[in-house]
């Protein structure tokens, strides 16, 4: 019975063969064409048929090999490889593709046993080879011995394309970029389409913060066939170039990226990982979370995913799970700072205040040598501030690592306008060494001149300069102070004194800027800065400064490429980007700017700054769902309550629902963001609600001295008519101003002449005595002057109005009048043309036109 199964099994197999009418011959020519033509899998099938019938076949053992490398099947390819190589094909054919195999499999060592360049004379193909064997050693981390091979490699072929990008890729591992750069360059001038060494230097210009040049790598690797990358690089290339379009604001062209990924592997870690962090960026929270939950069923130890996931759940409100896998994020990776700062929010936001506390005080001694991640930790203690500053206590008494994060802290604090907090650290001094004792009083004098005390700061940086002469930073500091105090001469002399010490000092070249703007001179204040980042191009403070310049020079393009510099070299600095969204803001391009700011929430996501600016950016683009969705997440934020409250007015405002703005804009007034009352009470007003000017007269009720309040009230009252009302205000702002605010008189002069109160003439000449030239000044005179029967001092007073202000029509009708009361007619009704020319109203327009009417 057996002996007939296994006659009828090939006779099977013959007859198909047969009748198909294809012999081995025909199947080998038609897969050798199906791989031509990428058709890997026919390929495969057909060689898997001719191996059936012939198991020996040794050109069909290496099609199948070279086939199954083509599709990604290494492990497959490096068998059948193997087999053909036994079998007797070429070594100079079949080597380099087995070396190849065994590289993208990351089996050195198997490469290094089977690999024999000595069996193969050509000097091209030998080259090939001993590059592999350099790769295997780079693989297996012997530098030495990769470095061997791959010179043994270029002197028997320079052109040698694996020897070129494995040496580039050498450089990369022993951190020598310039050279990596060379080798990569050079393989492209041979071969153009090398998608290896366009990685390589795409990924250089991504290290580097070169990201426009990475992108651009990126591009032109995408468009590439993955001939000597594999297949699963290529998707990570992809991949990369999606986090680097993220990272410069490019939000849809990432996604469209990731879409690619999405489709060429619907359940890949990385695509999804991607593709949440994208959503959490667009404030999409579930999709971000059903992402996260492919992520982790395929990569459960992936711990990006999980610090994504764990922001994800504070989001949601499941502090528990936040907890459990941020805690997880902080222990596996310690010099993960968003992580950190998360996870205390995580135990803030829950309750456990105290754990909180441990979080940021671990983060402090962790980051003491990181100033701006003590910035962000400093800014991240919000209420927690006196039980962090005790944990600190209590290390540094002991622990001489603590005493140098307390001062570094304290530094952050300063920094950060936390005062109080850190004057109470400095006053303690526990440090003897003498830089400790340079820095202290630096920070001393820099919180002194933020909490007001000109005086004090003063006192520290001179005694600074006393005991240090010889300390270019003690004279910048001082210099500093002087320039904070308007002191420029001072100032000048002291950055002077700076440079003289250190002629090449970047700092003082800087303040040398800065000390220029101040006066007024931007060009000097450009060639300072310029010559500053000359020395030091990754100067984060100096590009900002010099893109400040630029924007008020009215050259924005040139700032907003300053600030792309700037984001390019430190993407996760929060001050430049932001900088850079309002630029854009500036120059129109609001989906750029809206990019920017969404790119820095994603980078810190619980900063009120970056989602204040966000939400603001949204509203103005029109996307008010989504500018009521960040005024939420502010609202959950304690220093970001009031803001989130006043956009969310705004953008209830916008979409007419204006009981839900009156709401919030009263929110953000009891918090005390009295910018949010003119808009509280113009709502009320549109809403019929009784006395709606009362939130504003209440604060000023406990804010008697806010002039601008007072302002606001009695404009109120004047464009309504209650001129007795606005009075009352005008009148006590002239006193808070000690009578010496020419406008506030003038305001109350031009009030009292609707009122017909005698006093307005006088207080009119009072105002005009302190401001002489003032147009408006001099137009309310000369009205008061006209009405007082005083023509010749009101035609005047009033033709001085006129040529300074033509454009005013009120000043225009008031010249008018005064010249037709002088018996000037035609001359009055050349005033008035201009006035009345189209419908635009002005105050007195109606007078205005009775008056024109009684000229002709």
């Amino acid at each position: 019975m057996k002996g007939r199964i296994g006659w009828l099994t090939a006779m099977l197999a013959a007859v198909a063969l047969a009748g198909c009418g294809t012999s081995v011959d025909e199947l080998m020519q038609r897969a050798a064409e199906q791989r031509a033509e990428g058709m890997y899998q026919s390929a495969i099938a057909d060689y898997r048929s001719v191996l059936q019938e012939e198991p020996d076949h040794a050109e069909a053992r290496f099609g199948l090999g070279e086939v199954m490398l083509a599709a990604g099947d290494d492990a497959g390819a490096a068998e059948a490889l193997g087999r053909a190589a036994d079998l007797g094909i070429d070594p100079a054919r079949v080597q380099p593709l087995l070396a190849t195999a065994l590289l993208r499999q990351n089996r050195p060592d198997e490469l290094l046993l089977q690999i024999q360049p000595d069996a193969v004379s050509a000097p091209d193909i030998r080259a090939d080879l001993l590059a592999a064997i350099g790769g295997a050693h780079l693989q297996a981390e012997r530098y030495d011995d990769a470095g061997d091979a791959l010179e043994a490699a270029l002197a028997l072929d320079v052109d040698s394309i694996r020897a070129l990008v494995t040496h580039a890729l050498l450089a990369q591992a022993e951190n020598q970029p310039a050279e990596a750069g060379r080798r990569a360059e050079r393989a492209l001038e041979i071969n153009p389409d090398s998608a290896a060494a366009w990685m390589i230097r795409a990924d250089l210009a991504r290290q580097a913060g070169r990201s426009d040049e990475a992108i651009s790598h990126f591009m032109r690797l995408m468009d590439l066939p993955a001939t000597d990358i594999t297949q699963s690089e290529h998707f990570n290339a992809r991949g990369r170039l999606a986090e680097t379009l993220l990272s410069v604001g490019r939000a849809d062209e990432a996604k469209a990226q990731v879409a690619v990924m999405l489709r060429q592997s619907g359940r890949h870690p990385y695509s999804n990982y991607l593709a949440a962090l994208i959503a959490y960026g667009e404030d999409d929270i579930e999709t971000a979370n059903d992402h996260l939950q492919t992520t982790l069923s395929q990569a459960p130890n992936s711990l990006p995913a999980k610090a994504l996931m764990g922001s994800v759940k504070l989001r949601q409100q499941q502090y528990s799970q936040a907890i459990t896998l941020l805690q997880e994020v902080v222990s596996g990776r310690p010099d993960d700072l968003g992580s950190r700062v998360t996870l205390a929010a995580a135990f803030r936001d829950s309750g456990r205040t105290r754990q909180a506390a441990r979080v940021l005080t671990a983060g402090i001694q962790h980051f003491a040598d990181d100033p701006r991640a003590m910035v962000v930790l400093a800014e991240s203690a919000g209420e927690d501030i006196g039980e962090v500053i005790e944990n600190l206590e209590r290390a540094a008494r002991t622990d001489r690592d603590a005493q140098q994060a307390k001062l570094a802290f304290a530094q952050a604090l300063a920094a950060q306008g936390s005062i109080e907090p850190a004057l109470a650290l400095l006053d303690q001094p526990d440090l003897a060494d003498s830089d400790s004792r340079i820095l202290r009083r630096q920070v001393l004098a820099v919180s002194a001149l933020r909490g007001g005390d000109a005086e004090r700061a003063l006192g520290e940086a001179q005694a600074l300069m006393a005991e240090h002469s010889e300390s270019a930073t003690a004279h910048n500091l001082a210099g500093g102070i002087y320039l904070t105090l308007q002191r420029f001469s001072d100032a000048r002399q002291a950055f002077e004194a700076a440079l003289r010490l250190e002629p090449d000092g970047v700092q003082a070249t800087m303040n040398m800027g800065r000390l220029a703007i101040a006066e007024g001179n931007l060009d000097q204040a450009e060639d300072y800065l310029q010559r500053g980042l000359a020395a030091s191009p990754r100067n984060l403070p100096g590009l900002q400064t010099l893109a400040g310049v630029h924007h008020q020079q009215g050259e924005t393009d040139k700032a907003v490429a300053l600030l792309r510099r700037a984001v390019d070299y430190e993407p996760r600095e929060l001050q430049p980007r932001l900088a850079l969204a309002r630029y854009l803001q500036d120059l129109g391009d609001l989906d750029a700017a809206v990019e920017q700011a969404g790119q820095a929430v994603r980078y810190a996501p619980r900063n009120f700054e970056a989602l204040g600016l966000l939400g603001l950016l949204r509203l103005q683009t029109g996307d008010i769902d989504a500018a009521l969705g960040t005024a939420q997440r502010l609202q959950q934020l304690e220093n970001g309550m009031d803001i989130g409250a006043m956009l969310e007015g705004r953008a209830w405002a916008e979409r007419g629902n204006m009981e839900a703005a009156v709401q919030a804009y009263q929110r953000a007034a009891d918090r005390g963001r009295r910018e949010a009352l003119g808009p509280l009470v113009a709502g009320r007003a549109d809403l019929g609600m009784d006395n709606p000017a009362q939130p504003l007269e209440a604060w000023i009720g406990s804010n008697p001295d806010d002039g601008g309040a007072r302002a606001s009230l009695a404009q109120w009252h004047t464009e309504r008519g209650d001129y007795a009302a606005a009075a009352v205000q005008y009148e006590a702002l002239v006193e808070l101003t000690s009578r010496g605010n020419p406008a506030m008189l003038n305001n109350l002069a031009w009030t009292y002449q609707q009122m017909d109160d005698g006093r307005a003439l006088a207080l009119a000449r009072e105002a005009h005595a302190l401001a002489p030239d003032n147009a408006a000044i001099k137009d309310t005179l000369g009205w008061i002057e006209l009405q007082a029967g005083n023509w010749q001092q009101a035609l005047t007073l009033l033709a001085e109005a006129v040529k300074a202000a033509p454009e005013d029509r009120t000043f225009r009708y008031h010249y008018a009048a005064a010249l037709a009361q002088s018996g000037r007619e035609e001359d009055a009704r050349v005033q008035l043309a201009p006035a009345l020319a189209d419908d635009a109203p002005f105050h007195g327009r109606e007078d205005a036109v009775k008056l024109l009417d009684s000229l002709r």
